[in-house]
């Protein structure tokens, strides 16, 4: 058998991959088992951020332990959360261990319910947030067909995201019985949905005014997809949870994390339990270390605004035999988290 057919025998995928066999990856190309070059435009759905094969991000060799039990206490694990916390929008400052984007939601939700000992959420019709029962569950409709017994109270708004979808927000947060409104401050699932202004402001709002948390789920938008380090800052947004993933280590490791607001809003009211043994181990915390300290900590331009040129350079256009690659999703599982 070929790699192909061993492929589709031994491997779940939901279609046929692409028809290239990557053997490296550097910048913004990748080469395949032929040595062709192709531009990259995928960027590994919002993974490579700054580039493949970062050497300021590429974790140097040294000492350390290979593996570390999560109630030990680590410098790493301080040092990458304090990173965090300066780098973030408004006042986060807690940061919570996942092992990548759906986690990192999973996390967000279960926080949000013990916060504020309420059931229900709030999110964007069309939206993707990870692929757990409870991220499906706050998901697309469309999507969760395949899965009869997803969470109840559930709700949904529809783009696009102006007044009225404001005002279908308030009438579903006056209720004061909704955890959380959660949503990604500019969505990649829903053809790069921008929401106006005034509706960010309104609903941060209305989150504060009826006991609600504000999620920002920035796993895919976050570490300069959108020219600022977080989108959240776009809107001079300060949400209550912030969800983080994909970009956070390069593509090194698999990590994700969300931080939560430092005050008592975000507080958990109940005891709850969010340990999980293969959170940021010291390879991992190291790669998302150094990715955190390659962006710019003014966080009004990132390294990879500042590199995008590169993407497609002055030798590309002249037709040199470099291939994009790039094509969109057929599902919603295009964003693999």
């Amino acid at each position: 058998m070929n790699l192909t057919q061993r492929d589709r025998k031994f491997l779940g995928r939901e279609s046929a991959p692409e028809d290239i066999q990557v053997a490296r990856m550097t910048g913004s190309f990748v080469y395949d088992a032929r040595g062709r070059r192709y531009i990259d435009f995928l960027s590994g759905w919002c993974v490579g951020n700054f580039g493949w094969s970062n050497r300021d991000i590429r974790p140097k060799a040294r000492r350390r332990p290979d593996y570390v039990y999560p109630e030990y206490l680590y410098r790493p694990w301080v040092e990458l959360a304090e990173l965090l916390a300066e780098i973030s929008p408004g006042k986060l400052q807690k940061c919570f261990r996942a092992t990548g984007g759906s986690e990192a939601v999973e996390i967000a939700l279960q926080i949000a319910m013990a916060a504020t000992g309420r059931r229900k959420f709030v999110s964007l019709e069309g939206s993707y947030h990870g692929n757990t029962i409870a991220t499906v569950s706050i998901g697309s409709t469309e999507e969760q067909e395949p899965y009869p017994n997803l969470l109840s109270n559930c709700l949904k708004i529809s783009p696009p995201l102006d007044a009225r979808a404001a005002a279908r927000l308030e009438r579903l947060l006056k209720r004061k019985d909704v955890a959380a409104f959660i949503m990604e401050p500019i969505s990649c699932n829903l053809a790069v949905l921008i929401p106006e202004q005034e509706f960010m402001e309104t609903a941060q709002d209305l989150c504060r005014r009826n006991g609600a948390l504000f999620i920002a789920d920035e796993v895919a938008c976050g570490f300069g997809r959108t020219g600022r380090l977080f989108a959240s800052e776009h809107f001079g947004l300060e949400p209550d949870i912030l969800c983080m993933g994909k970009a956070i280590t390069g593509g090194f490791a698999p990590m994700g994390a969300n931080h939560r607001h430092a005050e008592s809003r975000a507080r958990r009211r109940r005891r709850s339990w969010f340990l999980s043994n293969l959170r940021m181990a010291p390879v991992v915390c190291r790669c998302g270390h150094r990715h955190g300290a390659v962006a710019d900590p003014e966080r009004n331009e990132t390294a990879e605004s500042r590199r995008g040129h590169q993407c497609v350079s002055p030798r590309s256009s002249r037709g040199d035999g470099l291939r994009p690659i790039g094509r969109g999703p057929r599902t919603r599982n295009g964003h693999r988290r």
